[in-house]
């Protein structure tokens, strides 16, 4: 065997070894800057839509979802043919199952507060459903970054929370943390990943 030879044969055991690992992940880290974009879109705006009519409010957050959705699943099945995967990873299922199904709930709970003139909850809610999206994230990944940025927005959603309790106004505040904590959280993540990811 050839020198040219067992070097392509080392790299497809390596290549081999990284694709059946569990956690594996492949992913385009740019998403996570146009998911940071999306949500700070919609913290900023949703409400005034909402306050137009509820349905157009559900229906402009959906709208704003399935787009972000669409782009990511796109790019994803891009990044999986450069390691000629043909489907997604046992990883990327349980990740977009569970973002999936988070999103769900979180749509329907912000309609029922809108409907209940409890706007103020809506951003608390979301503050710990996409932190604990990123907690779970980093624990399944090993990505300790989306743990440490999951972990803050779980405890800023519980300290809106507990503000609420003791009869403080958190609306205003809750927006801005929302836009500053989980719209930055993904654009630091996407940023600070994907430079990681270029040198390795």
């Amino acid at each position: 065997m050839s020198e040219k030879e067992e070097a392509l044969n080392q790299l497809n055991q390596i290549h081999s070894t990284l694709v059946d690992k569990e956690k594996f992940l492949p992913y385009n880290y740019n998403i996570l800057i146009l998911w940071g974009v999306i949500a700070g879109i919609l913290f900023l705006t949703y409400e005034e839509v909402a306050n137009i009519n509820l349905f157009y409010g559900v229906g402009y957050i959906l709208g704003f979802i399935l787009l972000g959705s669409g782009v990511e699943f796109y790019f994803m099945k891009q990044e999986n043919k450069k390691y000629d995967l043909s489907t997604l990873t046992k990883t990327q299922k349980f990740i977009e199952s569970i973002y999936g199904l988070n999103t769900i709930f979180g749509v329907m709970i912000t309609y029922l507060l809108i409907s209940n003139s409890l706007i103020e909850y809506s951003y608390i809610v979301w503050i710990f459903i996409l932190g604990l999206n990123k907690y779970m994230v980093g624990f399944a990944t090993n990505l300790k970054k989306f743990s440490y940025v999951g972990i803050i927005n779980i405890i800023i959603a519980f300290l809106l929370f507990s503000a609420t309790l003791y009869g403080i106004e958190t609306k205003e505040v809750g927006k801005y943390l929302a836009v500053i904590f989980v719209s930055g959280g993904c654009i630091y993540l996407g940023l600070a990943l994907k430079k990681e990811q270029k040198s390795v």
